[in-house]
């Protein structure tokens, strides 16, 4: 029988003891140690129990701190490169509009940024477990999943004061990443029924990520703008895609038409009395 990752002396920390054998007395079983833990080496097993558990409680609140402190300057790094803008002149006005479009953003540097925690547990578990699932794993990424779903979603809508309304502005958006968080859910079930991850089934889980991505941004640059929900939402201009595109290109490709769209739509606004072709001029 194979020795799983404690046994080897692989794993961040380790149960109190590793029974050789299921005959063998309480006196002869073996203590191992992890990567980290104990920190005091072997001597620690006769201390205390008391002591050894208040070294790891405070131990532990001490990391929280710690990977805080690291996830908040990596989300502030994220928000930098988000948050970079272009100037694009349109009328002889300088617009300044963001290089990065704002659902790619949420979907891709920013989760990364405020899951990075959960996500390094769940490598470092995998890989020090020889590809088995651990007990800390899959259940951080589920309840992290169902926390953000639920919980978070149940505390935007009871922060509305009692007369206020809320809209949500791009509702092919919100239809696509609600479908792909409850389709999650339903996946994980599927390939988890006889508690093996196939390499395909691995490898198409991997695949939904960038397709949710690839979709997300479709729906928010008008993709689905003349679906029958949407169709009352089309910009004034959405037809001239000719001018939107020569706009991203003296922009040289670093601003997504969207942005282009909404602000072409604001010159609209700005000079009513005027025809589409003296608004684009």
């Amino acid at each position: 029988m194979s020795l799983d990752a404690t046994e080897r002396g692989e794993a961040i920390c380790y149960r109190s003891y590793i029974e050789m054998d299921d005959d063998e007395s309480l006196g002869s079983r073996k203590y191992n140690s992890g990567l980290f833990l104990p920190l005091f080496g072997q001597d620690e097993q006769g201390w205390p129990l008391i002591a050894r558990q208040l070294l790891y409680f405070f131990g532990l609140l001490w990391c929280f701190v710690g990977v805080a402190i690291v996830a908040d300057i990596f989300l502030g790094s994220i928000e930098t490169i988000t948050s970079a803008q272009k100037v694009v002149k349109i009328n002889g006005r300088e617009y300044h509009v963001r290089v990065w479009n704002a659902t790619v953003a949420n979907l891709t540097l920013m989760a990364l940024g405020s899951s990075a925690p959960e996500i390094l547990l769940s490598v470092i578990e995998i890989l020090s477990n020889d590809y088995y699932s651990g007990e800390l794993g899959p259940s951080t990424i589920v309840g992290s999943a169902a926390f953000n779903l639920l919980v978070i979603s149940a505390i935007c809508v009871a922060c509305i004061p009692n007369a206020g309304v809320r809209y949500v502005k791009e509702t092919t958006v919100f239809i696509i990443t609600g479908f792909f968080s409850v389709f999650a859910y339903l996946w994980l079930v599927i390939i988890l029924q006889d508690d093996v991850v196939e390499l395909w089934e691995a490898l198409v889980t991997f695949l939904f990520f960038p397709l949710l991505v690839i979709m997300s941004y479709a729906a928010d640059i008008g993709a689905f703008k003349r679906t029958a929900w949407n169709s009352s939402k089309v910009d004034p201009l959405a037809q001239d895609k000719s001018r939107v595109k020569q706009i991203v290109a003296a922009a040289g490709g670093h601003v997504d038409a969207s942005t282009v769209s909404a602000i072409l739509a604001k010159v609209q606004v700005d000079n009513a009395d005027k025809t589409v072709e003296e608004q684009t001029e």
